[in-house]
């Protein structure tokens, strides 16, 4: 992966707290997966959804609360929409609804995107992964969760 897709990617994350509208950036889990390995944050929480996800969408302000409630040096969210690109509308007043100006968009095929992340992902949705300073995977799960369990999982990490 080139240094020109992080240094956009890294610019568009600055764009983020600064107050500018949302970005919605077109990336394949490898770029994906480098971007998390790269965070400064102790722990790192991917969180894959899209807006036609019930569950995804029910639970996305736990994730919104959690970047809120911890100092991004400790820990950072990165979202991931498995929207089509022909629904970036809906993804971007959804993201502006929740107060989120930034979101990767998955790209590429679905199997191998699943595989990058996890072998043991079956790609359903919603999915929370888990990943600890030097970028290792140290929890995953599917399906909806709650902010205290997010808390929880979050904490053992930054107790280790």
């Amino acid at each position: 992966m080139g240094r020109q897709f992080l240094s956009g990617l890294f610019g568009a994350l600055l764009l983020v707290g600064s107050g500018w509208a949302q970005t919605v950036r077109p990336a394949t889990a490898t770029e994906i997966l480098e971007v998390v390995r790269e965070s400064p944050a102790t722990v790192k929480v991917v969180n894959m959804w899209a807006t036609w996800c019930a569950p995804c969408v029910e639970e996305f302000p736990a994730f919104v609360r959690l970047q809120q409630q911890y100092d991004s040096s400790l820990v950072r969210v990165f979202f991931v929409s498995a929207d089509f690109e022909d629904e970036l509308p809906a993804v971007r007043r959804f993201l502006q609804s929740q107060g989120v100006r930034f979101s990767f968009l998955k790209q590429g095929a679905d199997d191998a995107f699943v595989r990058a992340f996890s072998p043991e992902w079956t790609g359903a949705l919603p999915a929370t992964f888990l990943y600890d300073m030097a970028g290792n995977l140290r929890g995953f799960w599917e399906g909806k969760t709650t902010y205290d369990q997010l808390v929880e999982q979050v904490q053992k990490l930054l107790n280790r």
